[in-house]
């Protein structure tokens, strides 16, 4: 099984009753008709919300933009060091 994608990771944090298992698995001969449908548009919808909210990150605030690492300078940390610092700082302007 593969790792799930960012935008699924999002959407399955957002929205876990969408995502929970069922005892009837998406696609096999016992589920049909509309039950498919309606369980095949909550996760699609699930999904567009998760691109929504990952692409509000592209533009950080300030607070992120200040957020970096402590001894930060061009190249000295990892693109993951980065990253966890400016969410940290979001998540931070959050609990303000």
């Amino acid at each position: 099984m593969t790792e799930p994608t960012m935008i699924e990771r999002v959407a399955r944090a957002m929205e876990p009753s969408v995502w929970k298992d069922f005892t009837v698995k998406p696609g096999s001969d016992q589920m049909v008709g509309t039950m498919r449908r309606e369980w095949e548009t909550r996760r699609r919808l699930s999904l567009r919300k998760a691109e929504r909210v990952i692409a509000a990150m592209r533009h950080p605030t300030d607070l992120m933009g200040n957020g970096l690492p402590n001894g930060y300078k061009p190249g000295s940390h990892s693109a993951t060091q980065i990253w966890r610092a400016m969410i940290d700082a979001a998540l931070a302007e959050g609990a303000r």
